[in-house]
């Protein structure tokens, strides 16, 4: 338990302005433990399904439990917003806690 005083914390935000390709969203360092979150939205209130890139894929398997995906439903209906955070999805996936939906191979 630290204070703020002892709280060392670092935000890359990598696709603030436009979406660049990158395997996350935000980079989080929190007192040197690197973190990585992507983020996924839909206006559904209930439904999150969403594409999971190849740069993506690989660091959420290399990464494990500091990789998070955060759904954000009702995505632009303020009042109504709520959010999912999936931590270690690729862990969770190959234990069946996290559905595929589809898969697709590039031969």
């Amino acid at each position: 338990n630290q204070s703020g005083d002892d709280l060392k914390l670092e935000v890359d935000w990598r696709n603030k302005d436009h979406e660049g390709g990158e395997a996350y969203d935000i980079g989080i360092i929190k007192n040197g433990n690197q973190r990585y979150v992507e983020v996924k939205s839909t206006y559904h209130a209930t439904k999150c399904s969403a594409r999971v890139s190849r740069n993506e894929w690989s660091l959420m398997r290399s990464a494990g439990n500091r990789y998070r995906i955060f759904c954000v439903y009702n995505a632009g209906k303020q009042e109504d917003v709520r959010i999912a955070k999936i931590k270690d999805p690729a862990a969770q996936l190959f234990s069946g806690k996290l559905m595929l939906r589809e898969l697709h191979f590039q031969l």
